[in-house]
């Protein structure tokens, strides 16, 4: 394990999860990039500030899962419960970077998840925002097909994260939806690559859609996504929604330099 100090002063993936995250199925793939660009881990839990100001009402209560009745909920009853949630996460994290041989840090910070890729973790290379597992849905393509979205900028480590998680999906069809303005010329060279990379008999298909149909796209249940990667430059607006849209995990990728292959 590595201190917090150094990790600010280099290359870092981070990975965030919170106290909705009732499974971190995503943690294989944070210590994947990590290995690939040869740089630090970072488990990050957030404690929602949401969720502390709602214990602070007089008249929060909380349904009991074993009688299914009421009760208060108080402030010091969620953070212990927060703190039993992120020993739990540490002690994963601790253990699949170890397994990896990948350096490790461990951060609990009070916050809200969607707020990270433009405040204090705005400069990670990566920034991987795992979602509740509640909300993924169970679809006749899940075991054959895994769709990725891509919004599309000019940060040069998109199509190498976008690697890392097709290395992941690689006994599932792949569809990569890529959202930018069409043109004459659709398919760019790292297009092509990605499409042809695939081990056989795995398929690749890629359809170029137009920004405006992202948020149809992330809310239609017939066309969810299971991955999300967008790029820190991009749109704030765009950024922020895609946020709060997606049900999947976002990558949300920074604008070092691309990793080292």
């Amino acid at each position: 394990m590595i201190n917090e100090t150094e990790i600010l002063h280099t290359q870092r993936v981070v990975f965030v999860v919170d106290a909705l995250c009732d499974k971190v199925i995503n943690i294989e793939l944070a210590v994947d990039l990590a290995a690939a660009m040869q740089s630090q881990l970072q488990g990050l839990f957030i404690e929602d500030i949401d969720l502390f100001n709602i214990a602070s009402l007089p008249c929060s209560r909380e349904v009991c899962l074993t009688t299914g009745e009421p009760r208060t909920l108080s402030i010091q009853q969620l953070q212990k419960r927060l703190n039993s949630m992120g020993d739990q996460f540490r002690q994963l994290l601790a253990q699949k970077a170890e397994q990896s041989v990948v350096q490790w840090s461990y951060t609990t910070v009070r916050g809200r998840k969607q707020d990270l890729p433009l405040g204090d973790y705005s400069d990670a290379d990566y920034l991987i925002l795992e979602q509740s597992t509640k909300h993924l849905h169970h679809s006749t393509h899940q075991s054959q097909t895994k769709r990725i979205l891509l919004v599309e900028d000019h940060s040069p480590n998109l199509y190498p994260a976008l690697a890392v998680v097709s290395r992941k999906l690689s006994t599932a069809n792949l569809e990569l939806f890529i959202a930018r303005t069409p043109s004459t010329n659709p398919m760019s060279e790292q297009e092509n690559i990605w499409r042809t990379a695939g081990a056989l008999p795995q398929q690749r298909h890629i359809s170029i859609v137009n920004p405006n149909q992202v948020e149809q796209l992330l809310t239609n249940r017939a066309d969810f996504f299971d991955y999300v990667l967008i790029a820190r430059t991009t749109e704030t607006t765009l950024l922020k929604n895609i946020i709060k849209w997606s049900l999947c995990p976002i990558i949300v990728v920074g604008k070092s330099q691309p990793m080292a292959h």
